[in-house]
This record gives structure tokens, sequence and C-alpha cells, in this order.
């Protein structure tokens, strides 16, 4: 296929642009000390680091430094660019944006003296997705022209401005690919999309970290190493410009303001994110180059740009055209090529196009992004809720995590001395309240703080969307079920719903909470350091054994941690009662006769400790009501051995975000393990087999292996299958199960009242399940949870199998986010998990991924529980 004439013409072109007069000879190019051309060859972590060190130690203008380091010990780096001035008063420059963040005690005269003398903050991000190569290339482009230009206009810049710049932000990602792309790319790159070195094998090409989390959808919450540091990091400098860099999109796409939107992105936000994407239009334009702004908008509070916009600063993404899968060069469907250079040059051109017009308006920004705090502390006025309250007797574990996000986005908590009574109260499951009397020791986080916008987008139960919104989705679906309307080569950026529509942190981890109409008046201590509960130990040791209370998430990583020490375990099958104390399903008792080669009360007492939950003795098997220790209600719980499919056809982030809580969280050994080694043999070695999420069918196991799996399964193996891998279970053609699907035509048949149409996905909302208080899956868990419906799946009714959690009857089943209100009826009062008996094992079905982006807390003992306690029941 012949290429686009005059690529090479222009790429040069643009190249003579970018570095300009050198004020020092001394300043190394990036070519000098990497032996390449920017785009000749994919520039690796050592690479990214001998260059910036090379730079900083050659230039007064830059600071070279780390902010943490990633699970595969590389130490995270950053650089931060401007005058040499400025750069020997960052420290100084620091505290100042902090207290434009926190405008409390701030006065007129003091906020406008801070914003004359501040230089700008903008924060340049790369390579978030590590395997979106040409992000870094640009970030050693931009700081070595930043470095190095005595352009009067560059000299302004650095005057007025202070560039921070993240060159990779998730390493692991990046060089997995840097390290595919330079070992199988042709010399000069093959522009040919059938190229090897364009179609990586699984796990290669994944955008996400180590543990394959994707990065790029957990900025606040940050459960990964690397987000945590670059959260905090975030926090020191204050931005008032953000801008995340990615790619491959066919066109360079960029900011504008589309909705939906986070609601409580303001008017002056939404004005410089249309102000910054002209600029950018228009310096491409310079260049003939192709710019489109975002078609989407940025409802989701995951992303980077979001935790950006959240703490007052104008964030937004790029995603440019070139490099990641695309190589060194590829070709589009139009015959045109693209190349890595060219890709890092759409991105240079763009940051440096909005630092320039950022300088340019430096003051009204900074008095944007101060009145965006400032605003905050009274917006309590115009909402409904005034405060948020947890209660000190919910579970400690998940409790101390959803503190622990609040308080790292620097999130004002409060923890009362004495009860209270709040008025006008709710819960997040529809309960109200006039009053309530809230004890001493509940933590409350009142809505008038600085950091309102955050605190409300993450605590708030139903963020709605915009009314456009709804009602282009509405008008949408209609058009879809018109012949001919619908377009396969429009590209994903048109779709409504970008990411899920509902994240309400209550819901979510699982913490009992509420909110109240009128603020809380009592006296509170702030809380500035989040510890763990303190375990309650026995003075001595029990003549008959140890029992752990069974209700807390800490409970089954206790269990956990038993186990892998090979402790004898058993786990109470009901509740019951003892020396005055009460003990809920799925309490954990440890017998001192089956055990009797352990010192159980330190062993015991460690493990407690490290999971904060407390720990009783017990000198006598009987109990004061319910069974007693030595009924056979008290089931021994076998350590099992865990496999978990991995490759193809497994959904990379479903095996990435249950190998992280499984490894990190939890600590529960398991063996990945690639369909090529499945055999009935090997299976024989476990006891679990786990199917993540994926795109499973006819062709995903042979004939042979499923019928060696269903043997295993009926000699007592437990296959536990998530989303995808139960549509396929439950599929006739696999044999495997008596489970169905429910069709996605509903209702099945149109009446008068009702006509049959075809639903739709639901984008990702937060529903309400209801738990059997009877079956072993739904200890820890006492009434209605939150689950998280991502999918157009739906489990048939099936009285002879087991149902564990059913989602609730429709009127009482949406909780939080966007769905049609006939897939909502279709899900209605269906299983959310099967089980399914086959001969001595057993097959767990879950509707969704109950692992998903790891914050998911409230779902985790749901899973867990299928895994340890699956096989011993």
């Amino acid at each position: 296929m012949k290429e686009t004439i005059g690529l090479a013409l222009v790429t040069a072109l643009v190249a003579l642009t970018l570095v300009g007069p050198e004020a020092e000879a001394q300043i190394p190019t990036p070519e000098s000390v990497l032996g390449y051309e920017i785009g000749d060859w994919v520039t690796d972590y050592h690479g990214m680091e001998s260059y910036l060190s090379a730079l900083a130690d050659a230039s007064p203008r830059v600071i070279y430094d780390s902010y943490g380091t990633d699970y595969e010990h590389r130490t995270l780096r950053y650089v931060v660019v401007s005058s040499a001035e400025n750069i020997q008063n960052l420290d100084v420059i620091r505290r100042a944006s902090a207290r434009l963040a926190d405008p409390r005690g701030l006065d007129a005269a003091a906020t406008a003296a801070l914003i004359e003398e501040t230089p700008l903050v903008v924060w340049l991000n790369y390579s978030t997705d590590g395997n979106e190569t040409a992000g870094l290339e640009s970030a050693l482009m931009m700081a070595h022209h930043l470095a190095a230009s005595d352009d009067e206009t560059i000299e302004r810049l650095l005057d007025e401005a202070v560039i921070v710049i993240t060159p990779i932000m998730n390493p692991s990602s990046h060089e997995r690919w840097a390290g595919w792309s330079n070992s199988f790319a042709a010399k000069e790159g093959n522009p040919d999309p059938r190229a090897m070195e364009h179609n990586p094998p699984w796990g290669v090409l994944t955008n996400n970290n180590h543990y394959l989390v994707d990065l790029n959808r957990e900025s606040v919450w940050a459960t990964q190493r690397e987000s945590a540091a670059l959260r905090a990091l975030y926090y020191e400098w204050n931005p008032a410009i953000f801008v995340d860099h990615h790619g491959e999109y066919d066109n360079f796409t960029g900011p504008g303001y589309k909705e939906p939107l986070n609601p409580f992105v303001t008017e002056a936000q939404r004005s410089w994110l249309t102000r910054l994407g002209h600029a950018i239009g228009d310096r491409f334009g310079e260049h003939s180059w192709s710019y489109s702004p975002w078609e989407t908008g940025t409802f989701y509070p995951g992303y980077w740009e979001s935790i950006g916009l959240l703490n007052g600063a104008i964030g937004f993404t790029y995603e440019t055209i070139g490099g990641g899968s695309k190589g060194l060069r590829y070709r589009r469907d139009d015959s045109s090529v693209i190349t890595l250079r060219l890709a890092a040059e759409q991105h240079f051109e763009a940051s440096l196009a909005v630092i320039e017009a950022a300088v340019d308006d430096r003051q009204e920004l900074w008095r944007e992004f101060t009145e965006y705090f400032r605003s905050a502390l009274t917006l309590d006025r115009t909402v409904p809720e005034k405060a948020f309250i947890i209660e000190p007797s919910t579970d400690p574990t998940r409790t101390r995590h959803l503190l622990g996000v609040l308080m790292a986005n620097r999130i004002d908590v409060f923890q009362t001395r004495d009860a209270v009574e709040a008025r006008e109260v709710h819960d997040y499951y529809g309960n109200d309240w006039d009053a309530r009397r809230i004890p001493a020791g509940s933590f409350v986080i009142p809505v008038a703080q600085p950091q309102a916008r955050m605190l409300l987008t993450l605590m708030r139960n139903d963020l709605r969307l915009p009314d456009v919104t709804l009602a282009d989705a509405r008008e949408f679906r209609d058009n879809q079920e018109v012949a001919g309307f619908y377009n396969r080569n429009i590209a994903s950026t048109t779709y409504l719903f970008y990411d899920v529509t509902a994240w309400s942190m209550p819901l979510t981890y699982d913490v009992p909470a509420l909110w109240t109409e009128r603020p809380v008046s009592v006296e509170m201590s702030p809380l500035t350091e989040l510890t763990l509960h303190s375990a309650l130990l026995p003075p001595g040791p029990g003549r008959y054994g140890y029992l752990l209370p069974g209700g807390e998430l800490g409970s089954i990583a206790a269990l956990i941690d038993l186990l892998q020490q090979d402790l004898v375990v058993n786990v109470a099958y009901s509740a019951f009662t003892i020396a005055g104390r009460s003990y809920p399903r799925g309490s954990l008792l440890v017998r001192n006769e089956r055990n009797p080669d352990v010192d159980l009360l330190q062993t015991i007492g460690e493990v407690a400790t490290r999971h904060a939950i407390d720990l009783f003795a017990v000198d006598s098997p009987h109990s004061d009501s319910g069974p007693s220790l030595g009924s056979d209600q008290f089931v021994y719980i076998k350590k099992p051995k865990v496999a978990v499919l991995a490759g193809d056809p497994v959904n990379a982030a479903s095996f990435g975000d249950l190998w992280f809580n499984l490894e990190r969280l939890y600590g529960l050994r398991f063996t990945a393990i690639d369909k090529d080694q499945l055999s009935a043999a090997a299976l024989d070695d476990y006891d679990v087999l786990v199917l993540p999420h994926g795109w499973y069918g006819s062709e995903t196991f042979s004939a042979a292996l499923t019928e060696a799996i269903e043997g295993w399964i009926s000699r007592g193996g437990t296959l536990v299958c998530l989303k995808g891998a139960a549509r396929w279970v439950a599929n006739p053609e696999s044999g495997l199960s008596s489970a169905r699907m429910r069709p996605a035509r509903w209702p099945l048949d149109g009446g008068e009242a009702s006509e049959s149409r075809e639903t739709v996905a639901v984008p990702g909302a937060i529903l309400a399940a209801t738990p059997d208080p009877n079956h072993y899956l739904t200890f820890g868990y006492v009434s209605k949870a939150a689950v998280l419906v991502r999918s157009n799946l739906a489990f048939e009714s099936d009285p002879e199998l087991a149902t564990p959690f059913r989602l609730a009857p429709a009127g009482d089943l949406r909780l939080a986010g966007f769905a049609y209100d006939d897939s909502l009826d279709r899900l209605a009062g269906t299983p959310f998990v099967i089980v399914d008996r086959i001969g001595s094992g057993k097959i767990v079905l879950f509707l969704e991924d109950p692992n998903f982006r790891v914050y998911w807390f409230g779902m985790h003992r749901l899973f867990l529980n299928s895994l340890l306690l699956a096989p011993s029941f």
C-alpha cells in the first residue's frame, strides 16, 4: 500500500521548530544521551533516567527528583522545570499554592498578593497508560526544550510558571511494551497492521500496572502504589493546570466542554476547557494537523484529569495518534502513515500551546482556582447534604479504607467526643429519620470545607447525570432501534456512558453511613491520623480454644492467615452466644485439641492484631444459645489449593484486580495457569479453579478439556466463574451447568400494556441485592448489600439452584447510577450469585466481577467466601 507522500518532509519541518536557539551549548539533547533520534526506538526507563539526570546536572532550570517506588522496585521519577530563580524558591511556591487551595483565614489583600506573586503551577503527566509510548518521548522533548531554549517566549513562560513533569507514571506497563517493541519491531518500524510488532501476546500490550490494575480509573482511590504516590505528590504542588497524556486515537483528541461532566465542575473550569481546546486547535492548524475536542465528558471521578477538576485545576486528557500498539510506524485505514515521532510532537505542541495560553492569563487562573475552594466553604447552603456520618460500630477494616481515601484527598474528618442527636437523617438504602442518636466516637465529615466538591462526589448517594445526557441517552437508544442508524465506524468516544455512572463510597465499601440535612452540632476533634482498630486480646489462654467474631471483613482475612499457617479452623454455620457475647454466622473457632503443637494464644493473637479483629478465649464448649462449640454446625475448613485461569480469553483487568486482592490485600496464595496447562491430571492438583471475566466461547476449551472440568467438579472441585465466564457456563452448549441466562428481549412477550424490546447494557449502576441468611457464601452479610451491574447479563431464576445473593425487587433495586427502566425490570428479583451442585462439587456463578477495580470492598468477602468455604460445604 502506498504511503502518504510528504510525511517525512512535514516531520522534518516540525522537528526544526521544536528546540530553537540553545541557551547553553552544554545542555544535552535526548539524542546525545540516548544514542538515537526520538521516535527511532522506544525509550526505556533506564534511558529516561539517564537523560533526565544528565539534563538536571547541566541546567539550573531543572530539578530531577523521586516520589516513590513501583511494585517492580523502580524509583518513580519527576522533574520540575522553571526559571533558575523559581527553582531556588520552590518551597515558597508550593506553600503559596497550598494557601490558595485552602483560603480559610486568607483575607482579600493576602489573596491578591499571592495571586500576583506566585508562578502558575502546570503539571504534565505522561504514560499513565504506560504502553502508550508517545508520552515519554514527548516528555523528554518538552523537558529539553524548556531547559535549553533561550527564546524570549520560553523565558517568559518559565518566569511565570513552574512545570511539573511526570514522564512515566506507570513504568511496569511501559517496560513490558518497550521490551516487546524493541525486540520485535522492524528497524524503521513496519506500518503493516498485521505485523507482529503491533500484535503482542496476552498481557504485554495491557496499559495497566504490574498487577494489571488500570491506574487511569483509580486516581482518587489510589489502591495501587504508583497511584498513591502520584496522588500524594499532586497535593504537594496543587497545580492550576493538569494534563494527562494518552494515545492512540485516529486523530488527536483533547479538551473541550462536553456533557456529561461532574456536576461540581464550575462554569469557570468549563470555560477554560473550551478556551484551551481552541488554543490547541489553532496551534494544530499551523501544522495542518487534525484536532478533535472530546465528544464525551468527564463524569467518573477516577481519571487523573478528574482529580485535577475536583481540586480546582483545569484538568483534561489528550489522546495522540501514534506509538503504543501502533509502534514506530503504522498505516491507518486511509493509507496515511503515522509515526511515534509525530505522535510525540503532537503531544509536545499541544502542551506548549496550553502552557502559553495559561501563562497569558496566569492571575485569572489563580483567582478562579482560589475561588473554587472559597466557594466550597459555603456550598452546603445550596445542597441538601450538610454532613456525612459513619458510626464507630461499623466494620473497622472497610471503614479504615474509606476514611483513608477521604483523608488522602485532604477532606477534613472529625470524630465526636459525645453522643449527639442528628436531625433530618438519611441512610443509603432509602431510610429516613427526623432525629437519630449518633454515638460518641462517630466520624463526621461536614460539607462546609474547601474539599466540599470532592467530598460530595465521593460520598453523595447518587450523583445524577445531567438532564441533557439522560435525554440524549433515550434518544440515542430509540435511534439504535431504527434500521441503518448504527455506524460501526463511529469511534467509542461518542458513547454516552464512557464509564460507570455510580461509585458512592458507603455503598461500594459496604460501610453503613448516614447523611444529614442539618449540620451536626457537637464537640469534635479533627482526625489527623488513621490507625487500625486495636484488637481486644484475652488476658490468658482458653482451656477449650479461641473464637474470632465472623461479621467483619477482617475475619475472612484472619481465616486466610490461619489456613496459610496450617492451623485447623472451623467456621460457625449458625449464630450463637457464649459467655454473654453474641457471635454471628461465619465466626471462627480454633480448638486446642486439633492444634496440639501450637502456642495458640500467641499465634492467633498475632493474627487478630494484624487484622484488627477481637480474639476471645473459651474454657468450655457449652453455649448460652445456638449450637455448642462441639456441634457439627462448626464446619472444618480445609486449606484450598486455588488456580486462576490467565491468558486468552481472560480479561487482563479482571485477572489483575483478582491478583492484587488475593496477593496484596489478603495474602491468599494461588497459581495462575494458562488454559494450555489445564488437563484432567492438572485439575486434580487444585480444589478451586477461578475463571475471571473474559470472552469465553465454544472454542475456548476443547470438548475433552470441558469434559475433564466437568469430571473434576463432580469429584469435589469448585469452579468459580465471573461475569463473562458465567455467561459461557450458563450457555447450554457448555454442558456444565443447568443455570441459564435470561434473554435480552424484555418483556419476553410484549402485550397490550408493555412493548417487548431489546434491552441494553446497564452502564455501571449500583443495585441492591439481598443475601440468603442460610447460605454459607453470605457469611459476613446481614441485610441488603450494594452490587455493581455493568453489562446486559441477567440470570434466570431456578428454584433448583441455590441463590446466595438475589437482586432486589424493581421498586427497591436501583441505588445509584443510570439504567433504563426495562433493564431494571428485567434484572429485578433475579440471582446475582448462583451455586450449582454437580456431584460432589459445585459451580459458583457471579453475574459481575466482585473484584472490580479493587476498591469495591463490599464484594470482597463474597468472593473470598467462594474460594475458602465452598470446597468445605
